[in-house]
């Protein structure tokens, strides 16, 4: 026998290719006269089923250490394919990002689905919760989770489901230059990381006036259909307001060269923390704030148990900082959980590494 010596970085790429050949961990697709059909296939090759309980019958997850909050995540699934597979759960659509194709789940989805809410039930029902939350979010996916586990407990257990508690607020995050220079990033890094932050607030001004601009002109289209004669002093007013607002962009973008980030194909464009990596986003420190709605309440969390739930985990670093926005306003014990394990890295590890 022949022994072949390879690179940690040849195994690395061999097995992201057997991963991606194998398209899936428990799920298929089918395409028939242009509609893609998402099927759970649970004999096929479910790490997301056959894998989930150990010969004793115990629960056999994933889980991460998150190094800032110290919180353990528990992670249901590998789900090597990533957003293959996350995008069409999240999204009914298939992950092209440049066409989209809507995705329709199969009967047998429903079969993953109920699965999914026993397994989170049965981890923690024997806990103190007061609160079911999760992060901000483009789908319904968390909400639909949180609410059908919640349905789990009855109505006799006071436990209540906010989703989105947490939400992104770039306008109050800073670089923290201690943390910055632990983890060894140099004067000139941590200035432009600085600098970059601080484009990104003046980018979410500009976001907040065109979205400002968007609400103007839907009033004024409603003001003005099939209507005739004198435009009212209102709708003057909001015209005004609509040129007083464009005038206020190229003031706010002052200085920046290059295309407008905030806004993509005619519409406002999302800000994403997620450009960052892993070593320099640990030296950001307040990514995300308590929604609005609860700024006023922050009493009621304050030497509670928490139940943090999200969709996956790549890095970790979102999770963590969501944890540790808990940890400030005062909840007592955070029990996190993502539906699985998506590429490429666990947060401050990596994942090749064991």
């Amino acid at each position: 026998m022949k022994k072949v010596i390879i690179t940690e970085q040849q195994y690395k790429n061999i097995i992201l290719q057997l991963n991606e050949n194998e398209q899936d961990e428990g799920f298929g697709f089918q395409n028939n006269n242009g509609i893609t059909t998402m099927k759970y296939l649970p004999n096929k090759n479910s790490k997301a089923d056959t894998h989930m309980f150990d010969d004793n019958k115990n629960f056999k997850y994933n889980i991460t250490v998150l190094p800032k909050s110290g919180v353990t995540s528990i992670n249901l699934y590998d789900i090597t394919a990533g957003s293959q597979v996350t995008r069409p759960l999240k999204h009914h659509q298939t992950d092209d990002p440049r066409n989209p194709q809507p995705v329709e789940f199969d009967k047998s989805m429903d079969q993953f689905f109920s699965k999914t809410i026993s397994y989170i039930y049965h981890i923690i029902r024997n806990k103190s919760i007061d609160y079911m939350v999760s992060p901000q979010s483009s789908s319904t996916f968390n909400k639909d989770i949180l609410t059908k586990v919640k349905a789990k407990f009855g109505n006799t257990v006071g436990i209540q489901v906010i989703p989105e508690l947490l939400q992104k607020d770039i306008k109050q995050i800073y670089v923290n230059v201690d943390i910055a220079k632990e983890i060894g990033l140099t004067d000139q890094e941590i200035y432009e990381l600085q600098s970059k932050i601080e484009k990104w607030k003046r980018d979410e001004d500009i976001r907040k006036v065109r979205k400002e601009i968007e609400q103007l002109k839907q009033e004024v289209s409603q003001m003005v259909t099939g209507k005739r004669g004198r435009p009212s002093a209102e709708l003057v007013n909001k015209r005004n307001l609509i040129q007083n607002k464009t005038e206020q962009i190229p003031l706010l973008r002052k200085g920046q060269k290059g295309v407008d980030p905030t806004i993509r194909n005619g519409k406002v464009r999302d800000w994403q923390i997620k450009s960052l990596d892993d070593k320099t986003r640990k030296a950001i420190e307040n990514i995300f704030s308590i929604a609005p709605a609860y700024q006023n309440k922050l009493y009621k969390f304050k030497g509670k148990n928490i139940f943090v739930w999200d969709d996956n985990i790549s890095s970790g670093a979102t999770l963590d900082d969501i944890c540790l926005t808990l940890q400030k306003i005062g909840a007592n014990e955070i029990t996190a959980m993502t539906l699985g394990v998506i590429n490429p890295t666990k947060y401050g590890k990596d994942r090749w590494g064991g």
